[in-house]
């Protein structure tokens, strides 16, 4: 789910990897494999209540994340150039923190979503340059983080599709709208992430890719016309933090 605009999975959304995983060949798994060749944003459902995991992802993880590769597909030219040069300065290198997923009032597992992103956004901040985060209750899919010099990001889940093709298996797809002020040009983004987990005896693997997509508001938007422009590849790895 780097924490630029154009950069960061925000790992907000758990920004989640790619391990060579033996896994059988799902849609979802083949838009993984697809990389930089993505395209278009997948036609997913709208987004409704809390994405819901299986049992297995019950507790709170340590979480090893690195990004592995990344790509311009359609150029330099309709791309954050310094934010991608600053996301090439971070692959390969693990970023560390932990990730919370609780059980709701229907005994559903979900993620702990202000717990994870703080402790996403400390990890790539510091913990004294984040100010807040905020969820609501009655909101799930929106997301906001207050960072120190007046910057405000706010990610707003508008699509989803999740699947089990196995029960050692969970794969989701995500579209969301990213937004940072803060400066005088508002950077939009549309972002959609595909991760595939593993469960890997006590622990979990995943593989992701992250594509970012102009926004309708965007002036190079239709020179996109509908594909990513810029496309990041993760490997996630969680072992037992607390049982």
């Amino acid at each position: 789910m780097s924490f630029t605009a154009d950069a960061m999975p925000l790992l907000w959304i758990l920004l989640l990897l790619s391990w060579t995983v033996p896994v059988a060949a799902t849609p979802l798994a083949e838009r993984v494999r697809a990389f930089a060749a993505v395209g278009e944003a997948l036609n997913l459902a709208a987004a409704r209540g809390e994405l819901v995991y299986p049992d297995w992802f019950a507790g709170t993880w340590r979480v090893r994340t690195t990004l592995t590769d990344l790509a311009a597909p359609q150029g330099e030219q309709l791309i954050n150039r310094q934010a991608f040069a600053a996301s090439q300065k971070l692959k390969g290198k693990p970023v560390n923190f932990q990730a919370r997923f609780v059980r709701n009032r229907r005994q559903q597992v979900v993620a702990d979503l202000a717990f994870n992103s703080r402790s996403i956004a400390e990890a790539y901040f510091g913990r004294t340059n984040v100010l807040g985060v905020e969820v609501r209750p009655d909101e799930p899919n929106r997301q906001v983080i207050t960072l120190k010099g007046d910057r405000r990001g706010e990610l707003v889940t508008l699509r989803r599709h999740s699947e089990t093709p196995a029960a050692d298996r969970f794969e989701v797809a995500e579209f969301y709208q990213q937004t940072f002020t803060g400066s005088r040009v508002p950077n939009l983004r549309a972002i959609e992430t595909v991760t595939l987990y593993t469960r890997r005896g006590a622990g979990i693997i995943a593989e992701q890719i992250t594509a970012v997509y102009l926004d309708p508001r965007d002036p190079a938007y239709f020179d996109a016309k509908g594909r990513a422009v810029t496309v990041y590849r993760y490997r996630l790895e969680f072992d037992r933090s607390i049982p």
